[in-house]
């Protein structure tokens, strides 16, 4: 197995050009309580780097919304 994208065990505050970001890969924020975690921080912006393959017609009728959602 490729230990490189995986969950992570906590989320990490990192400052560029004058703003925060916390950092999401993937799989970190569909597990419960991992955005309440992440919204701790208090950060100006979340990133979350997701692998989406859906079609465009699915990905615009309803997952985007469970994504936004979550």
């Amino acid at each position: 197995m490729d230990d490189h994208y995986r969950e992570g065990q906590c989320f990490e505050k990192i400052t560029y050009g004058g703003k925060t970001f916390a950092i999401g890969l993937c799989g970190d924020l569909w597990m419960d309580n991992r955005s309440e975690e992440m919204k701790a921080l208090n950060t100006d912006a979340a990133l979350w780097t997701v692998w989406c393959d859906y079609r465009a017609d699915e990905w615009n009728s309803y997952i985007k919304q469970e994504y936004d959602e979550q």
